[in-house]
């Protein structure tokens, strides 16, 4: 299990960048057992993360990626546990929380780089260290505060933690060490559902009894507007939402099977972002983009040893900053090389090189492969060098008077070189050398050419 040393905030102070397509959105479903990954920006499909055959997830009910680990967690209902799976590849790893949480329905990372789940089931906020897998505490115990059955969880940029608990109407916060501070909106909220914290650092509440989301301050938790009205874009059921990288607001809409998208400043209707792609969606969340080898192809079929032939590797979406390294390789360097690194540029989603064929003896199939998330490949028809142009100069001459051959090879002449085999149907007027020999890489090759006087 790969696992990397790096610095982690809390989730309220993550800083990404201005999305450009580098930060994707990651959307779980109840019906398809799947995670699908989108370009945040421009709403492009860019692959099936984890797929349905994996057998994993059952219920999504929330999802996040980051810690130590850079991996996605996902808590599924009916195992009862959070699910780990590799941030790159979307390979399952292990389970955290079996038997000691239920339903979990809120997942955020601390600034200790601690993982942070709440049970409703036991109405508690529990703490996890993703390096090892283990319980490192219980972080809000069972009734602190009044806490009844907590659902969405958000951390503010100072440290503190958002509870939603819909049972108690209420938003509860407490602070880095899980003391309780106080109660949010008790007299305007109906079962609220899910938490969020807006790039100007308001507080969202996703109040699902309403059917819209309002909007706090959160210095002192006074109530400031209602932030999206009910049925705001076609709004109707709202499970689950997330801020993006670039300042939107994401609702899962799952009685309408569709993703809502939204200024998360103002709260203005933007988009349907999504809709009828997983069934059910319940839940999303945001992480850079995984750029992976989509393709790979060639400019022709085959090609005379010794020629260049153009190879060009396609990515599943745009590449990030700092460019995406694609590792080349030839299955055979004798019969053909290509740069071991190709670099797709920040924004692009393709790279052409060069790849070198050499000269053969006979027809040689040689393979390409590029990796990156992967390995994909494609072959090339490296064909035996023969002779497709001889010349004679100058063409006319008088008897006697000497002139030069000249030998052309479709390919290179191969390593240890190449015979050809030379002839003149009137010995009595002109010769040549009978054997001919290219050296190595050779494409083509002079000759003398003798005529005899008086015939």
């Amino acid at each position: 299990m790969k696992r990397s040393l790096t610095a982690v905030v809390s989730l309220g102070l993550v800083a990404f960048a201005p999305a450009q397509g580098y930060i994707d959105y990651f959307l779980a479903g109840e019906q398809n057992n799947a995670v699908r990954e989108f370009i945040s920006t421009d709403r492009t499909f860019v692959q099936m993360f984890i797929q349905p055959t994996n057998g994993m997830i059952e219920t999504p009910q929330a999802m996040v990626h980051g810690g130590p680990t850079k991996d996605f967690f996902i808590a599924d209902g009916t195992r009862q546990a959070i699910l780990q799976f590799d941030g790159i590849t979307g390979r399952y790893e292990r389970s955290l929380g079996e038997g000691v949480i239920g339903n979990c329905f809120g997942l955020a990372f601390g600034s200790d780089g601690k993982l942070y789940a709440s049970s409703m089931t036991n109405a508690t906020v529990l703490r996890f260290n993703t390096s090892t897998g283990v319980l490192d505490s219980t972080f809000v115990t069972t009734g602190n505060g009044g806490l009844l059955a907590p659902k969405g969880i958000v951390f503010r940029p100072n440290g503190n933690l958002y509870v939603a608990d819909p049972q108690g109407n209420v938003v509860r916060e407490y602070d880095t060490a899980g003391a309780f501070v106080r109660n949010i909106g008790g007299a305007i909220l109906n079962a609220p559902n899910d938490v969020a914290i807006t790039p100007n650092g308001k507080l969202l509440v996703l109040n699902q009894g309403a059917n819209a989301v309002d909007r706090f301050e959160p210095f002192n938790g006074n109530y400031m507007s209602r932030f999206t009205n009910p049925g705001n874009g076609g709004l109707g059921v709202p499970t689950t939402f997330e801020m993006s990288p670039d300042g939107k607001l994401f609702i899962v809409d799952q009685g309408n099977s569709k993703v809502f998208r939204y200024n998360g400043t103002t709260g203005a209707f933007q988009d349907v972002f999504m809709f009828g792609a997983l069934g059910s969606p319940y839940v999303g969340c945001f992480a850079p983009g995984i750029r992976k080898v989509a393709g790979i192809s060639i400019n022709q079929d085959g090609v005379a040893g010794g020629h260049p032939v153009v190879v060009s590797v396609y990515l599943n979406g745009e590449a990030v900053p700092g460019g995406c390294n694609v590792l080349m390789s030839s299955s055979n360097t004798n019969v053909a090389t290509i740069p071991q690194l190709a670099k797709v540029l920040q924004g692009q989603r393709s790279v052409s090189v060069y790849a070198q064929t050499k000269g053969q003896l006979q027809d040689t199939t040689v393979t390409f492969t590029a990796t990156r998330s992967g390995s994909l490949s494609t072959t090339l028809d490296v064909l035996r060098g023969i002779v497709n142009d001889l010349t004679v100069t100058p063409a006319s001459v008088s008897g006697g008077t000497p002139s030069t051959g000249t030998v052309g090879f479709s390919g290179a002449a191969p390593s240890g070189g190449a015979n050809v085999l030379l002839s003149s149907n009137m010995t009595a007027v002109a010769t040549g050398p009978s054997r001919h020999t290219f050296a190595a890489g050779a494409f083509c090759k002079a000759f003398p050419a003798t005529h005899f006087a008086g015939v």
